[in-house]
C-alpha cells in the first residue's frame, strides 16, 4: 500500500490481467516508471513525469516507489524459491483531471504473492496545489457532511437502479459509505463528472458496480470557494455499469 493515501481492496480470483511479460515500463518520457521481470515473478512501478514539477507532491511518490520495491524484493526471494507460483506487484498512477486548483490522479493496483487470488487496490489521490498538500475528496466541501449528502443523492438511486437490473428487484436498498471519487473533466478540462469507485456489496459471484454522476449546480455551491473554479456544472444523467469481477470490462 503506498503511504500517502488509502486505497479499495478488491479481490479476485481471476488470472493476472496482463502476462508477466507485457509488465514493462513504456517508452514514454511522459512516465517515470520502475520495472523487472524474472521467469515468475515482476514489478512495476509507473506515475506521471509532470509529478516532478511538485516537488513535496514527488517525494511522496518516490518514497513510496521505494517503500514498493523494498517489499517486492521479499516476494522476488520467494520466487525464486517457488518457481511454480506466479509474484507480481503492478501499481500505475495516471492523472484524471489537471487544474491550476487541484490534480487529481487515479491507481491501480493489481498484486499476486504465489497463490490463485489476484488482488485489485484501486484509489484515487487529490492535490491541492495552491495549498501544496494532499486530500480527501470530503475536504473539497465547505460542510463534508452535506456534500456526502449531495453526492449520495444521486449515487445511491443510480447504484440501487443498477443492481436491480443486473440482480433483479428488490432488496437493495444498501449505499456504501466508504467510496473514492474519481474527478473526470470535460471537454473543457474543467471536472463534470465524479466516479465513484467501492467495494463490492453483494456476493462474490455478483460483481461489482462503477457509478458516474453528474456535476451538479447545487453540489459546486457546497465546495470550497478556491476549488468552484476547477468544476463545471453538467446535465447527463447518473450512469452505472457492472463489472463481472475486478479488472474485467465493466458493461
Amino acid at each position: 500500500m503506498t503511504p500517502f493515501f488509502a486505497l479499495l481492496a478488491l479481490q479476485s480470483a481471476d488470472p493476472p490481467p496482463s502476462p508477466l511479460a507485457q509488465l514493462q515500463c513504456p517508452a514514454d518520457p511522459a512516465v517515470i516508471c520502475q520495472a523487472e521481470a524474472g521467469p515468475n515473478h515482476a514489478f512495476l512501478y509507473a506515475y506521471p513525469a509532470e509529478i516532478r514539477a511538485i516537488t513535496m507532491l514527488h517525494a511522496s511518490f518516490r518514497r513510496s516507489q521505494s517503500l514498493a520495491w523494498e517489499r517486492f524484493q521479499a516476494l522476488s526471494a520467494e520466487a525464486r524459491r517457488n518457481p511454480q507460483a506466479i509474484y507480481f506487484h503492478e501499481e500505475v498512477y495516471t492523472i484524471d483531471a489537471d487544474r491550476p486548483e487541484l490534480l487529481a490522479l487515479a491507481v491501480r493496483q493489481v498484486r499476486r504473492a504465489g497463490g490463485d487470488e489476484t488482488r485489485w487496490s484501486v484509489g484515487s489521490l487529490i492535490w491541492d496545489r495552491r495549498g501544496g498538500r494532499l486530500m480527501t475528496f470530503e475536504e473539497l466541501f465547505e460542510d463534508a457532511e452535506a456534500g456526502r449528502a449531495l453526492v449520495n443523492a444521486l449515487f445511491c438511486p443510480a447504484l440501487r437502479q443498477a443492481r436491480d437490473t443486473a440482480l433483479g428487484l428488490g432488496g437493495h436498498e444498501d449505499c456504501p459509505d466508504d467510496y473514492f471519487a474519481r474527478l473526470i473533466p470535460g471537454s473543457d478540462g474543467r471536472i463534470s463528472r465524479l466516479r465513484l469507485v467501492f467495494d463490492p456489496l453483494d456476493g462474490p459471484d455478483d460483481g461489482r458496480f462503477d457509478v458516474e454522476i453528474p456535476v451538479t449546480p447545487r453540489l459546486i455551491l457546497s465546495l470550497e470557494r478556491p476549488f468552484r473554479p476547477a468544476f463545471a456544472a453538467s446535465d447527463g444523467p447518473a450512469t452505472a455499469c457492472r463489472r463481472a469481477s475486478a479488472g474485467q470490462p465493466c458493461s
